[in-house]
């Protein structure tokens, strides 16, 4: 919950400066880039970890991507659609493996199927918390 609040207040200064230089973050406030970049570094750790996906080159690159990233503004606020976006499109191939038996393995029907099927279940996720 901290990491989250000093992510926002990060996202605070950087959309309050007075031009959109890139990496103005790091310019600016050095501690604030550091605090960023920690945080942002963090969550990659923490959602490899929580996938328990093995530590190798390509996912200490995506790693590195994250970070390297966040020095140019990217905060964990900023970063919420897009993991929420890799997880609809995981759910989403799940989803089209599951249903392909009900459509009798027709790939145009399953997939316009299952197109439907994600967002509505992620929708009802969302309303049942």
């Amino acid at each position: 919950m901290l990491a989250i609040l000093c992510s926002l207040t990060v996202a605070a200064v950087i959309l309050e400066g007075p031009d959109n230089l890139p990496g103005k973050l790091f310019y600016l406030q050095t501690r604030s880039a550091l605090l960023n970049v920690t945080s942002v570094g963090f969550l990659g750790l923490v959602l490899m970890y929580f996938a328990a996906i093995n530590l190798s080159g390509p996912t200490l690159a995506t790693i590195m991507t994250m970070i390297g990233f966040s020095f140019f503004g990217n905060t964990l606020y900023n970063s919420v659609p897009v993991i929420i976006g890799i997880l609809a499109g995981t759910i989403y191939v799940v989803v089209v493996d599951v249903t392909a038996s009900w459509h009798g393995g027709l790939a145009l029907y399953n997939n316009g199927f299952a197109g439907g099927l994600t967002p509505s279940l992620i929708i009802s996720v969302i309303l049942w918390f």
